[in-house]
């Protein structure tokens, strides 16, 4: 899984070309499907990865430090210049946690498979 990041477009066009190479040459069906889900770390809700780590075996020590990253995750919105009092964040990924594309994978294969 890759996000968008400035200047590497052009790898990613080489990487589709090659799995569409590999698909064609091995003789094999397949569809390549791109999806692009606007803030989509924003939209992960905690309860619902939560319960699919459980429902999925994942070992009870990852999931709680995952629980306890999510805790710390804090946020102040900006209305007219004022600074709003820090909430906890209900929902979303760490933007730049390395874990934060296979916990959004994990959510992602849910939805996949439901």
């Amino acid at each position: 899984m890759r996000s968008y990041h400035e200047g590497k477009l052009k790898t990613s066009i080489m990487e589709t070309q090659l799995l569409a190479e590999c698909v064609n040459k091995g003789n094999n069906e397949g569809v390549i499907v791109f999806l692009d889900q606007e803030k989509a770390y924003d939209r992960v809700d905690h309860k619902f990865l939560y319960k699919l780590l459980r429902i999925w075996n994942f070992p009870d020590n990852f999931i709680k430090l995952v629980e306890q990253m999510n805790e710390k995750s804090k946020f102040r919105v900006k209305i007219n210049g004022n600074l709003t009092p820090e909430e906890k964040a209900q929902r979303g990924l760490r933007q730049g946690d390395p874990l934060s594309c296979y916990l959004y994978l994990i959510v992602m294969e849910a939805l996949r498979l439901s």
